[in-house]
């Protein structure tokens, strides 16, 4: 069974053991998601209810990937196996060597794709080395900023470690994450991934103050997302009547779900997903939108409709990643690519 998906999160870890299949069925749950949410053609527009699902979801998978980051820091105790300069070396090559290789690969593509759209994008030097700190508001492929964020928590991650030897300390911590991401996005800055640092400490956050329990029993329990779902619903009423908090309500609806789902899984032991998925979610993540583009700019110079574009891009955002990562793989077993396999994010 493969198990890099897993470790996409904690770059220094070991295999995992079979008990972390629930885990890596929530993050395959939360990648199809985010494909989902990067289905959404903006040449044309979408109908409101497909648009609302897609972005709502989108969030709450993140919600889970950054969960499961800090889970694992913590599970797999990289920083106390290899040290904490050594787990920042692995973390930088795992996560921000492909943030800036493929950046810089699909910097002429995307200048040609914008060139047949109508929407040129600048090739000064100055403009591609701002594109790098400021992913969000003019990168070059603006779903890379999940890099840089993991990266610095990852930086932080010791000090929320060390915080979670004291309940009460960690119980704070949380708190003041919890107010972070509640508070409305117009008081932050999207440079330096600013923004999203807040956004997803309190997911990162509550994974290492998790990370202590054996999430793994829940799976016996037939009903337990149901219970799941009853939770994050009441979470949500509460938090809906407040402004500025209804993304993070649907945030954690959504983020139970797909635990729910995943204990399920695992418990009825149906795991097709992993031996399909298993060790794919990172590269499919890196590689989705740039397929998703291309196919983006022919559904406009064709006039599709925004469901045969969106299908069209969703269908793209899993066959072409998938068609890399099994031909790299193939290949680099007659003639070693491991800078390539570095780029992108396969172990």
């Amino acid at each position: 069974m493969k198990t890099d998906t897993l470790q996409q999160a904690e770059p220094g870890s070991l295999q995992r053991p079979d008990k972390l299949q629930w885990l890596e069925m929530s993050q395959i749950a939360a990648m199809f998601l985010i494909v989902l949410h990067h289905s959404i053609p903006n040449y044309t527009e979408s109908a409101p209810w497909f648009m609302a699902i897609a972005d709502e979801v989108h969030y709450a998978a993140l919600a889970v990937f950054f969960w499961a980051s800090g889970y694992l820091v913590v599970y797999t105790d990289a920083i106390h196996k290899y040290g904490y300069g050594s787990f920042l070396k692995k973390n930088f090559i795992r996560l921000m060597v492909p943030y800036f290789c493929i950046n810089l690969l699909m910097l002429i593509p995307k200048y040609a794709m914008g060139l047949v759209a109508g929407k040129a994008v600048p090739l000064n030097v100055f403009a591609v080395l701002y594109s790098f700190i400021d992913p969000r508001g003019s990168g070059i492929l603006p779903h890379l900023w999940f890099l840089p964020t993991l990266m610095m928590l990852a930086v932080i991650a010791p000090l929320i470690i060390q915080a979670k030897k004291n309940w009460m300390t960690m119980l704070g911590l949380i708190v003041v994450a919890l107010i972070l991401r509640i508070l409305p996005a117009s008081l932050w800055t999207k440079f330096l991934c600013i923004d999203d640092l807040r956004s997803y400490f309190f997911f990162y956050a509550l994974g290492i103050a998790l990370s202590g329990f054996d999430l793994r029993r829940f799976a016996q329990n037939k009903n337990l997302e149901v219970i799941l779902l009853m939770i994050g619903y009441v979470v949500s009423l509460l938090l809906f009547k407040q402004v500025g908090m209804v993304r993070f309500g649907s945030s954690i609806l959504g983020f139970l779900f797909i635990f729910g789902l995943a204990f399920l899984l695992e418990s009825q032991r149906k795991i097709l997903l992993l031996s399909v998925f298993g060790g794919m979610t990172f590269t499919i993540y890196l590689l989705s939108l740039p397929a998703q583009n291309f196919i983006e700019v022919i559904a406009d110079r064709l006039s599709w409709q925004w469901y045969f574009a969106s299908g069209a891009m969703y269908v793209t955002g899993f066959a072409v990643p998938m068609a890399i990562y099994t031909a790299v793989l193939w290949i680099d077993q007659k003639v070693r690519l491991t800078p390539v396999k570095k780029m992108i994010g396969i172990r």
